[in-house]
């Protein structure tokens, strides 16, 4: 593909409720704080998320359990979609 042509590509549309800005926010925040084993990533390290969130001052304290409940579900379906995505590269390798 030529680079003018890659450039032009539409990306999908992306739509994100107002009330998840925050979490979103948060998530983008923890990137580097992902457990990692053998098999790949295995969840948040929630002390360094704890102390992202007080030190960057990413969420107001009364909020703090509400956005670490909705992270968690990001966490759950980002770690389900790696374990997807891992599937479909060893099919593809066979």
């Amino acid at each position: 593909m030529a680079v003018d042509q890659a450039s032009t590509r539409r990306q999908p549309l992306f739509f994100l409720w107002p009330e998840h800005e925050e979490v979103l926010g948060v998530f983008a925040a923890c990137r580097t704080q992902w457990r990692v084993g053998f098999d790949g990533p295995t969840g948040l390290d929630y002390a360094g998320i704890e102390s992202l969130i007080r030190m960057r001052r990413l969420v107001q304290r009364p909020r703090v359990p509400e956005v670490l409940a909705e992270l968690q579900i990001l966490e759950d379906e980002t770690l389900a979609e790696w374990r997807r995505q891992r599937k479909a590269s060893d099919r593809s390798a066979r």
